[in-house]
């Protein structure tokens, strides 16, 4: 099953290096360069109460796992 994951999510960003637009929930994928790029901004606890900042860490980490597993391939 991990491994049709993965096939799946490289298929997914395989589509969005071409420039087609990917749905909910891997829509971090089409920003997976920016991603790579941020820096950390929780630090409060406020912080991690908000949605939008969680799901942009989320997105982040995601984006380094696939682009650490890619590199590793």
């Amino acid at each position: 099953m991990m491994a049709q994951a993965n096939r799946y999510i490289f298929k997914l960003v395989a589509k969005a290096q071409k420039g087609q637009s990917i749905d909910f929930p891997f829509t971090y994928i089409n920003k997976i360069p920016d991603l790579l790029r941020k820096k950390k901004i929780a630090t409060t606890k406020e912080h991690f109460a908000n949605l939008d900042i969680l799901e942009q860490a989320f997105s982040v980490r995601a984006a380094y796992l696939i682009h650490a597993t890619s590199a590793a391939l």
